[in-house]
């Protein structure tokens, strides 16, 4: 890799059965805001520099196994 290489950031794009669910949750659980969502189709939240994408599977075993993880400072007022 070159020395000036520099990765700046990543966006997951997640599993999600029921897009409208998956982003009422993040919003509604984790104070993220609602970017983007169509039903059945794609959805995009954001908080502070994290976005996360939710793509429509109906598969169960692919959407349960998909996963991220995201650093967080003071979890605890979560």
């Amino acid at each position: 890799m070159s020395a000036q290489t520099l990765f700046l950031n990543a966006t997951p794009v997640l599993a999600s059965q029921d897009i409208e669910k998956s982003v009422g949750f993040y919003c509604g659980q984790l104070g993220f805001t609602k970017v983007y969502a169509e039903v059945g189709v794609y959805g995009i939240v954001s908080r502070g520099e994290v976005a996360l994408h939710f793509w429509a599977c109906q598969d169960p075993a692919i959407a349960e196994a998909t996963s991220c993880r995201i650093g967080v400072a003071g979890i605890e007022s979560l």
